[in-house]
């Protein structure tokens, strides 16, 4: 499988997901380099994400299938959307674009073996076997109710990881928490830096990662700000943001405190 997605928070998620599921994958860290991927690489299947700099996952698609019409690519290649949009006919526009089938962000381990049953190959099983789902996995009443609460994570939000099957979930857990630590605060510098510029369109851009590894990682408050940022930069507009980064300001260095010490009691727990 290859997996196009920039975000380095999201590539830990599926890629832990996928070999949890004993299915081996490369990346790809934006549609341009899927496309060069493609031309050199045979795969099963590609996880697209839609937004992705420099070269998207709709016009991606739109030249992977281009070249299957020319007979640069010979064999039809399943496309599954990864959104973490969730607006309403977003689904109909990924098929539109020639995509297969779609997933919203986050997902979990049972929905994307799901998919990967509907469209990979028989010779190429997907090991879905599970282990119980938590009562606080995240949508269930119990992570929804430790949601409510005001503490800048939601911990049950990584569950999903900490649960997968094999000895390695904690370390899983671990590495997305430190892909996160690494990945936002340069890539909160870059929002301040659209709004300053008035750029609806880096807005639109940033703070739709922003909220989607926001999400994965609980951080559900920082994600609803990234959101509202986002709404603004797809209509065009900067006007509001600066209000919005208001609040968006103390709320991040809760976060990331919250994660750290999320990750130094893990891993004091690690090493005893």
């Amino acid at each position: 499988v290859l997996v196009a997605e920039d975000n380095a928070v999201n590539q830990a998620v599926a890629g832990a997901m996928l070999e949890s599921l004993g299915v081996a994958y490369c990346l790809a860290d934006n549609g341009q380099i899927a496309l060069d991927r493609l031309a050199h690489e045979s795969f099963d299947l590609v996880l697209m994400d839609c937004q992705m700099p420099e070269m998207d996952g709709f016009e991606s698609t739109a030249q992977i299938r281009a070249r299957q019409r020319d007979g640069v690519l010979c064999s039809r290649l399943p496309i599954v959307a990864l959104t973490a949009n969730a607006v309403e006919g977003d689904r109909e526009r990924c098929l539109a674009a020639g995509m297969d089938d779609y997933l919203s962000k986050p997902f979990t381990r049972e929905r994307l073996a799901a998919t990967l049953q509907r469209w990979l190959p028989a010779s190429a099983p997907v090991d879905a076997s599970s282990t119980a789902c938590s009562p606080n996995a995240p949508g269930s009443v119990r992570a929804q109710q430790a949601a409510a609460g005001e503490e800048p994570i939601n911990p049950h939000a990584l569950d999903t990881l900490r649960l997968l099957p094999g000895p390695n979930g904690v370390l899983l857990v671990q590495k997305v928490i430190g892909a996160y630590l690494a990945d936002t605060p340069p890539r909160f510098a870059q929002l301040q830096a659209a709004v300053d510029a008035g750029d609806a369109e880096a807005l639109r851009q940033i703070a739709h990662s922003l909220k989607s590894s926001s999400a994965t990682v609980g951080a559900e408050h920082l994600a609803e700000l990234c959101k509202a940022l986002e709404m603004l930069g797809r209509k065009g507009s900067t006007d509001g943001a600066r209000t919005l980064l208001i609040d968006l300001e103390p709320e991040l260095p809760r976060v990331l405190a919250a994660l750290q010490s999320m990750l130094d009691q893990s891993s004091a727990h690690v090493i005893a």
